[in-house]
């Protein structure tokens, strides 16, 4: 429960108890213990890397718990083709970050973005996110694209390919959570993986991070806007387990997506569009910000365009992320004056 984290945290016992979670793990499975070996043997570059997926043997969540608590970070690397090809070939010129945009608060507006998910894949950013860059609504709408900033070292001109096409209203933003796939509560090293996608972010144009937890701990919560460096603002939660905070810490936007909840990822589109059109109805306290993660396999750029098109009225506004953010940033301010 979040009460019992943030104590936890509070009193650093975290750490502690994440040693003796996987100490533990390893004296119930030879085969655990054996991949925690490997795992915090791995070579600091700036920061532990490692390439690949779970096997069928374990599961996504299972896998991330240990390498995470192992001080690394995940590629996601299954079913990316042609990275021999792509690894060598230069880009035309350096990636530049979109411009600040200015906004403009609308006292009574809603606003609502959309985050297609797990731009970390290789396999992703191989197949234009499945296919959904080369749709033709790309482009007619506001629309975040989780991206891989590790690319810009990696495969410097596919990524190239994504920042020379984008429209005004593609905005790329990199996780969860940041450059490489964390669990942010359970980073070994949370202010060095921090660091290190700053530096990412920054070489790649990248301004905005998803980050993986919805409601992470107050302690990570401060290392997250420690280290942001030229870094706006944080959409968190990949799902909702509990809670979905929307703050300001030190003065940088942390909002927390509020679709879907953990029991609803695998919803259809028109299931979760449903549910974001009831959160729409009962909205009350103006202006409104919702964020909705869209999981990559059940939800479409053009599921989301239809619905767009159908709602697209009065102070109901659609925004890419940076422009969520800094609007978020300054209905908090004006709210604290």
């Amino acid at each position: 429960p979040p009460w019992l984290r943030e104590l936890l945290f509070a009193l650093r016992l975290d750490g502690l108890l994440k040693r003796l979670a996987l100490a533990w793990m390893g004296c119930k499975s030879a085969e655990v213990k054996l991949s925690n070996r490997i795992q915090t043997a791995v070579e600091v570059l700036p920061y532990p890397t490692i390439f690949g997926w779970h096997t069928k043997r374990d599961d996504e969540l299972t896998f991330m718990l240990q390498l995470s608590s192992n001080g690394l970070r995940l590629v996601p690397s299954h079913l990316a083709g042609n990275f021999s090809f792509h690894s060598q070939v230069n880009p035309l010129d350096e990636f530049k970050a979109d411009p600040i945009p200015e906004v403009k608060l609308d006292p009574q507006g809603t606003y609502v973005t959309f985050t297609l998910s797990d731009g970390d894949q290789l396999m992703m950013m191989n197949t234009a996110e499945l296919g959904n860059w080369n749709s033709p609504a790309r482009g007619s709408i506001p629309f975040n694209w989780e991206t891989q900033p590790l690319l810009a070292d990696l495969a410097p001109a596919l990524l190239e390919r994504f920042s020379r096409t984008k429209t005004a209203n593609d905005c790329l933003v990199a996780g969860p959570s940041g450059a490489g796939y964390v669990v942010p509560p359970l980073a070994a090293h949370f202010s060095d993986y921090m660091r290190a996608t700053t530096k990412t972010c920054q070489k790649a144009g990248i301004n905005v991070v998803t980050t993986y937890v919805a409601d992470p701990p107050r302690r990570v919560l401060n290392q997250l806007v420690k280290y942001k460096g030229h870094l706006l603002g944080f959409l968190s939660g990949y799902a909702i387990v509990t809670r979905a905070p929307q703050e300001l810490v030190q003065g940088t936007p942390v909002f927390a997506n509020e679709i879907p909840q953990v029991a609803h990822i695998w919803d259809t589109a028109s299931q979760l569009l449903s549910q974001l059109e009831g959160l729409l109805l009962k909205v009350n306290d103006k202006p409104r910000f919702i964020g909705v993660h869209l999981f990559a396999y059940r939800t479409s750029i053009d599921d989301v365009a239809a619905f767009i098109k159908k709602h697209n009225t009065g102070h109901l506004h659609f925004v890419r992320a940076d422009e969520f953010l800094l609007l978020a940033q300054k209905h908090l301010n004006n709210s604290s004056k």
